[in-house]
C-alpha cells in the first residue's frame, strides 16, 4: 500500500489549493486493493478517505465511509488519523455515535494538530451549559483546531446550534487554514450553518451578490430564493463558459421536470468541449470508474504493478451514456 499513499502525496502536492482531493481513479483501485488485500489496514484507511471526499459523487453514503474506516480501526486501533472523518460522519446520528470515535482519538492524540479540535468538539458534547456564552468555548483554540471542529459539529443535532456560533466566529475572522480560509469560503460556511438549522432564509441572504453554486441551489431548492430569481440566475449559466452556475442549475432544472433547460446544458457543454482541443484527451467517465480488467486479478502481479496499469485502465474505462434525445 506504500504505492497507493505515495500516489495520493503525490496527488496532494499537484493540487496544493485542495490537498485532500484524490484522483478519481484511486476510488476504485482502492475498492480493488480492499478485496485483495483485506487485513491491510491503511488500504482500508485510505478507501475511508476517498469515500470521504469523492463518494458524494459516486452515491458512497455516510455508512460506507464508516465501515471503511471501522474495518481501518479493527486493524490498526492505534492510528489515530483514522478517526477524525469518523467523528464528523457519525455526528447526524448524535453525541454518542461521535464519541465512539472521539473518545479513542483524544486517547491516542497527545499533541496532534488537531487535537485542541476534538476537544473542544468533547466540552460541547458533555458539558455545555444552559445559556452558556459559547464564544468562550473557542478562544485558545488553534485555526486548524476549529475548521476540525467545524466539520464535526456541521452535522450535529444541536439546539443550542454551538455550529452556527462558531460560524459566525469564522464569517467574521477566517481561519488560516483552507477551506475556510477567504472571506467567501468563510461567509458560505455561516450560510450552510444557518440552512441546515432551518434558518433558510438568513442563509440565502448571506450569499446575496455571490455566483449562485450548489449552496445558493439547495437554498432555491427549498423555496429560500424566489423562483422567478432562481430561474434568472441558472438560465445565464446556458451562456458563456461551463461553470459552477452550470452545474448548480442541474437539481434546480430536474425538480422541475425541465429538460429542455438540462438539454440546451447537454448541448451547451458539449459544444464548449469540442471548441477545446485538450478536451479530446480527456476521459469521459464517471467519477468512481468500473472494476479493473481482469488481467488485474493475476496472482503474479505485484501491488506497484496492478496500480501502475491504472492510467490503461482509465483509457478503457466505459463512458458514461449521454442523451442525443
Amino acid at each position: 500500500m506504500r504505492t497507493i499513499r505515495h500516489y495520493v502525496d503525490l496527488r496532494a502536492r499537484e493540487t496544493p489549493h485542495a490537498p485532500y482531493l484524490i484522483a478519481p481513479e484511486t476510488g476504485a483501485t482502492l475498492d480493488y486493493a480492499t478485496t485483495r488485500y483485506p487485513d491491510d489496514s491503511e488500504s482500508w484507511f485510505l478507501l475511508g478517505e476517498a469515500n470521504e471526499h469523492l463518494g458524494p459523487y459516486a452515491g458512497r453514503s455516510d455508512e460506507q465511509v464508516l465501515d471503511a474506516f471501522d474495518r481501518a480501526i479493527a486493524l490498526d486501533s492505534a492510528y489515530g488519523p483514522s478517526y477524525i472523518h469518523p467523528i464528523e460522519a457519525s455526528a447526524s446520528e448524535g453525541a454518542e455515535a461521535m464519541r465512539r470515535y472521539l473518545r479513542p482519538y483524544l486517547a491516542l492524540a497527545g499533541g496532534d494538530v488537531r487535537a485542541d479540535g476534538e476537544r473542544l468538539v468533547r466540552t460541547v458534547l458533555d458539558s455545555v451549559p444552559t445559556g452558556a456564552d459559547p464564544l468562550v468555548l473557542f478562544r485558545g483554540v488553534s485555526d486548524l483546531g476549529l475548521t476540525s471542529a467545524y466539520f464535526a459539529l456541521a452535522r450535529l443535532p444541536d439546539s443550542a446550534e454551538v455550529s452556527v456560533s462558531l460560524a459566525r466566529l469564522i464569517a467574521e475572522r477566517p481561519l488560516s487554514v483552507p477551506p475556510l480560509d477567504t472571506p467567501l469560503g468563510a461567509r458560505r460556511s455561516l450560510a450552510r450553518a444557518l440552512m441546515s438549522r432551518g434558518h433558510l432564509r438568513a442563509g440565502a441572504e448571506l450569499l446575496a451578490g455571490q455566483e449562485p453554486n450548489l449552496l445558493f441551489a439547495d437554498a432555491a431548492l427549498l423555496g429560500a430564493v424566489p423562483a422567478e430569481s432562481a430561474a434568472a440566475r441558472f438560465r445565464d449559466g446556458l451562456s458563456g463558459p461551463v461553470s459552477a452556475l452550470l452545474v448548480a442549475a442541474f437539481p434546480w432544472w430536474a425538480a422541475r421536470r425541465d429538460t429542455t433547460s438540462l438539454r440546451k446544458a447537454e448541448s451547451h457543454a458539449d459544444s464548449l468541449a469540442r471548441s477545446e482541443p485538450a478536451s479530446a484527451t480527456l476521459p469521459r467517465a464517471p467519477m468512481w470508474l468500473p472494476p479493473p480488467p481482469p488481467t488485474w486479478h493475476s496472482p503474479a502481479a505485484t501491488p506497484p504493478a496492478r496500480f501502475a496499469s491504472s492510467s490503461a485502465w482509465r483509457a478503457t474505462a466505459v463512458p458514461r451514456a449521454t442523451s442525443t434525445g
